[in-house]
C-alpha cells in the first residue's frame, strides 16, 4: 500500500513530494480511518473505487481531514432573507448542524 500510495503522490501531487503527508481511508462518511501503509491492498481490503486522502502534516490549526468529513456530514445551508422581501435571498452560509451561537456571529460577520 505505501508504494502504491507513493506512486499516487509523486504522478498527482509533485509539489508535496519530501513533506510528511498523512493517509486517510473514507470506509463511510462518518468513519475515517488511518489505514496500515505496510500492508498490500488486499489485506488493506481496498478495492476500485475506494477513496484515499492525502494530508500534509502542519502543526498549525488547518482543517483535518476527518474535521473535513465531520463538517460534510453535518452540513447544513442557512439561507438570510429581509423579513420585507422573503423571495430575495440576501446571502446564505454553509454551517455545521452543532455550530454554538458564538460560531454562527462569527460567520455572519464574515
Amino acid at each position: 500500500l505505501e508504494q502504491v500510495v507513493a506512486a499516487a503522490r509523486r504522478e498527482l501531487l509533485p509539489e508535496y513530494e519530501g513533506k510528511n503527508m498523512d493517509v486517510y481511508e473514507e470506509v463511510k462518511p462518518d468513519r475515517i480511518e488511518l489505514p496500515n501503509l505496510q500492508s498490500s491492498l488486499r489485506q488493506a481490503e481496498l478495492q476500485s473505487g475506494d477513496i484515499l486522502v492525502l494530508q500534509e502534516r502542519t502543526s498549525d490549526n488547518a482543517l483535518s481531514c476527518r474535521a473535513y468529513y465531520d463538517f460534510l456530514l453535518h452540513k447544513v445551508t442557512v439561507r438570510v432573507r429581509d423579513k420585507t422581501e422573503p423571495a430575495a435571498e440576501k446571502f446564505s452560509l454553509d454551517l455545521h448542524s452543532q455550530s454554538t451561537y458564538d460560531q454562527v456571529l462569527k460567520a455572519v460577520a464574515g
